[in-house]
């Protein structure tokens, strides 16, 4: 007569990573871990992986496409400066993504149509990457295909323009920007932004300052505006005058 003993744990270590849950809940803990790239042999049926706090520069094409089950992607606090094309291929079930606090240039290092595959995608967080001295015109990347997309985090530094010509979208609801050093706001700097937004938020780790609002109607294109909130931030009265100019008629928060 032979006793069989199984003994089934919840969690196991995959490539110094810490692997938690079962079936549709697995996670993968790979968080200050040193890595240098996108570790390949994890679970492919892992849900989230938190990657934050590595050594990581450059991210190749690609990287993702074994874990196509992937719900949450958590890259934040590497040194990312480049993501090459079709980095996030197979990821169409990402809902949220997160890659704040890297170097990450909106001008140079998001390749053409880069958020493509993700077509599930509602939360996005790019913010505090771009630095403070920079002061160049600053072009964001394409967002368009983007469609579930409710929440984005970016940056505002330079002379900030967003092109979102021809997006759709209409599910975009709130703004974050969570770094802002801005030379001035103008006209021009929201005209393309869906007018679904509800909520937007100006802040910052080190504070935001914005020189100048040069023109009064920069917030317009935001109709269905109701929460408008302003943390650490550094203006003239002239311009936070001109920033509330086009909801005079409106009681916001």
């Amino acid at each position: 007569m032979f006793l069989i003993i199984i003994l089934r744990f919840s969690y196991v270590y995959c490539s110094s990573c810490h692997i938690t849950g079962n079936a549709k809940s697995k996670v993968a803990d790979c968080s200050l871990r040193g890595f240098l790239s996108v570790p390949r042999d994890l679970p492919d049926d892992i849900v989230k992986l938190d990657l934050r706090g590595n050594e990581i520069v450059n991210i190749t094409a690609q990287a993702f496409i074994r874990y196509r089950t992937l719900q949450v992607l958590i890259l934040n606090n590497n040194k990312i400066s480049y993501l090459e094309d079709n980095t996030f291929a197979g990821l169409g079930t990402l809902d949220k993504l997160s890659m704040f606090g890297n170097n990450l240039d909106t001008n140079e290092s998001y390749p053409l149509d880069i958020f493509s595959p993700l077509v599930s995608l509602t939360t996005l967080n790019i913010s505090r990457n771009m630095k403070n001295t920079n002061r160049k015109t600053v072009f964001y990347p394409s967002f368009g295909e983007l469609y579930n997309l409710t929440n984005l985090a970016v940056d505002l530094t330079g002379d900030s323009v967003f092109n979102m010509s021809g997006s759709n979208l209409t599910k975009l609801n709130t703004l974050l920007f969570d770094c802002c050093y801005l030379d001035r706001m103008t006209n021009k700097t929201f005209f393309d932004m869906p007018s679904s937004i509800v909520s937007i938020t100006f802040t910052g780790h080190d504070g935001c300052t914005i020189f100048s609002v040069a023109e009064a109607d920069f917030l317009r294109p935001f109709p269905s505006l109701r929460i408008l909130r302003l943390k650490r931030v550094c203006l003239e009265l002239e311009s936070a005058l001109k920033m509330l100019y086009p909801f005079r008629k409106q009681k916001n928060e």
